[in-house]
């Protein structure tokens, strides 16, 4: 991994597969462990915690080498709990999930205005509706809510906060 704003040799995003009882992809966008929140700011709950959270679903990860997780052709999708299972191609991992009928999907990490606002995108682009819990993500110049009120408004992207 490398520190937001440098060219990363891998970063991981986590995704998990459609929740079974909610029919919805999670999207963990994980960062470096430094520089991830400004000063004083902390993560409600770790990366690490929500993915034990959705443990009951299989977990999918991308190594890339930039943290658009769309810009590089080529890259593949991996079982992160088998690692010797049949890798897939990225493009097909995500229409075979709206092929099976997943047209919502959680995006959590950070940054919010980096690799979250990236997967969003992405994600928009290929049919999926996206939900990001205020909580969960947090950015470096921009939050969420100017992030998708700047970036996504008019879209199928909704920033929800737990009361």
């Amino acid at each position: 991994m490398a520190a937001h704003l440098q060219e990363a040799a891998v970063i991981l995003a986590l995704a998990a597969d459609e929740d079974r009882v909610h029919r919805r992809l999670h999207v963990v966008v994980d960062a470096a462990l430094t520089g991830a929140a400004k000063e004083g700011e902390r993560l409600v709950m770790r990366i690490k915690h929500h993915l034990l959270a959705l443990a009951r679903i299989p977990a999918w990860q991308i190594e890339k080498g930039v943290f658009d997780m769309w810009a590089e052709d080529g890259l593949w999708i991996e079982d992160a709990r088998n690692p010797s299972a049949k890798r897939i191609p990225r493009e097909n991992f995500f229409a075979d999930l709206k092929a099976r009928g997943v047209a919502d999907v959680t995006v959590i990490g950070v940054a919010a205005d980096y690799g979250v606002r990236w997967a969003i995108e992405g994600l928009v682009a290929r049919g999926f509706r996206v939900e990001v819990p205020e909580e969960l993500t947090r950015g470096i110049e921009r939050q969420i809510r100017e992030v998708t009120g700047d970036d996504f408004a008019g879209l199928a992207v909704r920033v929800t906060r737990n009361a």
